[in-house]
């Protein structure tokens, strides 16, 4: 159980990045990001989902039980509702809260928020209508007056809208019907799901990422037979259908891979081969090498070595499309070994632009980083999120500002 922990927290801990230098190949140019279709895979918070969606003038974001938007020019957040005797978070009767158009009622555990082709999309998880819970894709209007519920998505799914399509990848085993990544057409999202990938393993679950024509697909899980835990990495191209394995042991093993992608118009991959989540020193150092590869798995080469440059943790970098993030991480270290944790910002060239500790995160909090493609770096932490502005860190500042906190939403008796 703790490596498949360790294994989560570790794989879809890292988001983002691509190299600076994208190759002529079949790869381009149909791989660069599209904002108005793509999935906004830089957008990902992890293991916490992704609960920011940017739009022209500014960002969407679950927090709570509702959706609220901010303004990019103030960061001023209200919630998406426009009623004027609407109490939103304060209401505390469990009939008229379904009546605020930015209440989400029973939403899913793992949260989802996606701005695609002008409008919404979010999941619902409970039918106010008819009272009873049932996951479902929804689709509201930029202003929060309208809502339609699209199609049911199952408890365990991860989801993606990207070119058209909502792809799901449905985590659990051969026997429930789980282990697998359907997709359906975005204006037919009824119609019988498309299987695009079926997991080997007897028990999966899943990640997912899409980028131009690729998915990223990380599947870990075990055999039964052979009571092996297995972490794989493939890519699978939407447009061909064709999927090779990227990463993992066919024997399975001790490590985690963990891969990254990005906003960016490059095709290329960053990834390490062997995360060593339990180990604390050595290990580290030994396999602390990040790699670089085409989308489609070819052409590998070393991107950066940095066993030379620290001695406890492990590097994770992320790409926005115009600077890249470092981040030191070790989640075995006690609170004193923490405050040797680094983040440090480069440009396309990588050369630096800012260096610094982790003073600034309280106490021995961990936090999710939401880089984006908009003008500012989110850091979700202890009940909070907080933003740095890109051009601060371009001059070489690091001034965290105060985004949002836990809505002390009232509680709710829903009545079935």
């Amino acid at each position: 159980m703790r490596k498949v922990i360790a294994a989560m927290l570790c794989i879809v801990s890292v988001l983002s990045a691509l190299t600076a230098c994208g190759g002529k190949d079949d790869n381009a140019p149909g791989n660069a990001y599209v904002p108005e279709t793509d999935y906004p895979l830089m957008y990902e918070a992890a293991t916490d989902g992704l609960f920011i969606a940017e739009c022209e003038t500014g960002y969407y974001y679950l927090w709570g039980h509702f959706i609220f938007y901010a303004d990019k020019e103030t960061m001023e957040s209200v919630p998406l509702c426009n009623k004027p005797d609407c109490r939103h978070t304060e209401e505390t009767d469990s009939e008229k809260v379904y009546y605020c158009n930015a209440y989400l009622a029973g939403r899913s555990v793992l949260p989802f928020i996606q701005y695609y082709e002008n409008e919404i999309y979010t999941i619902e998880g409970f039918n106010a209508t008819e009272k009873r819970e049932e996951n479902c894709l929804v689709k509201i209007s930029p202003d929060g007056s309208k809502r339609e519920r699209l199609t049911k998505v199952p408890q365990n799914a991860v989801l993606a809208i990207h070119r058209g399509y909502l792809y799901s990848a449905i985590n659990g085993d051969r026997v429930t019907d789980g282990g697998k990544i359907v997709r359906v057409p975005m204006d037919q999202p009824d119609t019988e799901p498309e299987v695009i990938f079926e997991s080997e393993l007897d028990s999966s679950t899943f990640y997912l990422y899409a980028k131009g024509n690729y998915l990223l697909i990380v599947n870990w899980g075990n055999m039964d037979a052979s009571q092996t835990f297995y972490s794989r990495v493939y890519t699978c191209n939407i447009q061909t259908g064709e999927t090779v394995q990227l990463l993992g042991e066919e024997e399975g093993f001790d490590g985690y891979p963990q891969p990254v992608l990005s906003h960016s118009n490059d095709d290329r991959l960053i990834y390490d081969k062997n995360y060593p989540m339990e180990s604390l020193d050595d290990s580290i150092v030994e396999e602390n090498v990040l790699y670089t590869c085409d989308l489609n798995g070819k052409n590998e080469a070393v991107f950066q070595d940095f066993r030379e440059k620290t001695d406890k943790f492990a590097v994770k970098i992320s790409f926005d499309g115009t600077y890249y993030y470092e981040e030191w991480v070790n989640g075995m270290l006690d609170e004193e070994q923490q405050k040797g944790r680094q983040f440090n910002v480069y440009d396309r060239e990588f050369h630096p632009i800012y260096r610094g500790n982790m003073d600034w995160l309280p106490g021995f909090g961990f936090y999710k980083a939401i880089y984006g493609t908009g003008p500012h770096v989110f850091f979700k932490h202890d009940g909070v999120i907080d933003y740095v502005e890109k051009s601060a860190l371009a001059q070489g500042r690091f001034e965290p500002k105060r985004f949002a906190e836990d809505p002390q939403t009232p509680p709710i008796t829903i009545r079935y």
